[in-house]
């Protein structure tokens, strides 16, 4: 670690770039980071900006971290309870100027920005995500929300649902000219960053075989109707009618066994649908093949695409 004085510029042609960090009093401190591309850092000595490394913070190499809706409500309700500032930042590992940012209501944390709602949208884009939705966030900085299905209907369906989800207009589903394909394809695309750290939370945790968060949503106090929106959102998204002779069958494809192991769960709890789930590769399938649960599928859950739901094959185009 160097010290310089103030007034003093870094010495120019070094191999490693150095973000310059202020300290208290008349000196600065040389923290060298290696390779990075340069953001800007205010300088107070020099008047001008300077390089540092993206998500290390101006005080040392201390790493950054997004809070959670979750811990900011704790927060709050814990300091109208009484207790210190300090107290809490050891209980949240939460910084204490961030506490205190919160408590004056300065700023909140991103996922807070937005608050999902259990309800018909929310659990209908849920499962059309989950099976064919990207939400991702770009190297620009956009984080984006995205679906490409061959169903005009079926994307509109989720653009809608989005739409009154994040409280944004409604966009009409779009060809998308960059994929190469015999049979088009529609683009549904949003943008919301409080929506992808709550997505991705949730995501995290059906990688981790829990569905605690999804449940929260989808059995909110055990309303069928939303579990019934959410069985149609995935089976629109990865869901399909076939026959085997003469015996007509219902699949669900997917890579997540824990996610699958929960749809048979509601089919079979609120639907009293039977099933079973087969391993076909890297992949799941769930299955549904007696004819009296096929019938019961398609007249209590159903598909919104036409022609899952007659059974014929063909993409919908307007």
């Amino acid at each position: 670690m160097k010290a310089i004085a103030l007034g003093t510029a870094p010495r120019a042609g070094t191999a490693m770039r150095r973000a310059w960090t202020a300290l208290p009093g008349t000196w600065h401190r040389e923290v060298i980071i290696g390779p990075f591309r340069p953001c800007a850092l205010p300088c107070l000595a020099w008047g001008r900006t300077l390089p540092r490394e993206r998500g290390v913070k101006a005080m040392g190499e201390r790493r950054w971290r997004p809070h959670t809706r979750e811990e900011y409500v704790k927060a709050l309700k814990l300091m109208q309870k009484g207790l210190s500032v300090r107290k809490i930042a050891e209980m949240l590992s939460v910084p204490i100027h961030t506490l205190y940012d919160w408590r004056k209501g300065n700023f909140k944390p991103v996922a807070a920005w937005w608050e999902a709602k259990p309800s018909l949208e929310l659990a209908y884009a849920l499962g059309a995500l989950l099976g064919d939705g990207t939400v991702v966030k770009k190297r620009s900085g956009h984080y984006i929300v995205r679906l490409v299905t061959k169903d005009y209907k079926f994307a509109y369906e989720v653009s809608h649902a989005l739409s009154t989800v994040l409280c944004k207009p409604l966009k009409l589903p779009k060809k998308d000219k960059a994929q190469k394909s015999k049979s088009a394809l529609w683009v549904i695309q949003y943008y919301s960053k409080a929506f992808y750290c709550w997505y991705r939370e949730l995501q995290e945790q059906l990688q981790n075989g829990s569905v605690k968060r999804l449940r929260r949503y989808i059995e909110h106090n055990k309303n069928k109707q939303i579990v019934r929106a959410f069985l149609r959102g995935i089976f629109d998204a990865e869901g399909s009618q076939y026959y085997n002779g003469r015996r007509r069958r219902i699949k669900l494809v997917n890579t997540n066994l824990t996610l699958l192991r929960y749809i048979q769960h509601l089919l079979s709890h609120y639907f009293s649908i039977p099933s079973r789930i087969d391993k076909c590769g890297k992949a799941y399938t769930l299955v549904i093949d007696r004819k009296a649960a096929t019938n019961r599928f398609l007249r209590e859950v159903g598909f919104t695409i036409v022609r899952r739901q007659n059974g014929t094959p063909g993409p919908q185009i307007p």
